[in-house]
């Protein structure tokens, strides 16, 4: 069984033993830390967010005879999990940025624990509260 099929299987119990096996420490919260360009990171973000923002289809309905309606809605998803490769704040911008334009409720961010202090950071500033220091194919299973 592969790391991700076994995260499937046995959930946190398989996350914590592959954790300590590849990365040598429990998976936790990252800590905002470390220095990090808050300027830049917020323009890119601003950027980011005005293009999707642009590209955010509307809605539409429409009565195609007396008494019937078609309607397309955009409905955002619940929560999405966004893998940042150690250290690449980036990644974090334009992923979580399109989904909070999107209207995401929650965004959980896991990133490699060496390097989590600025992604945990950058999350931070974008509003994102939920950064776990986890990295390799347990947390992209998690």
């Amino acid at each position: 069984m592969n790391i991700v099929e076994d995260v499937k299987v046995r959930g946190d119990a398989a996350v914590r033993e592959w954790a300590l096996q590849l990365d040598g420490v429990e998976p936790e919260r990252a800590r905002a830390d470390g220095d990090l360009p808050e300027e830049a990171v917020l323009a890119l973000a601003d950027r980011v967010r005005r293009w999707h923002e642009a590209q955010r289809p509307a809605d539409v309905r429409l009565e195609i005879e007396p008494g019937v309606e078609l309607e397309r809605r955009w409905v955002p998803l619940d929560s999405v999990g966004i893998y940042v490769p150690r250290g690449l704040v980036s990644t974090l911008v334009m992923c979580a940025v399109p989904a909070q334009v999107a209207g995401v409720r929650r965004i959980v961010v896991c990133t490699p624990p060496e390097g989590a202090g600025v992604v945990a950071r950058a999350a931070e500033l974008l509003g994102i509260d939920e950064v776990w220091a986890l990295g390799g194919p347990q947390a992209i299973g998690y």
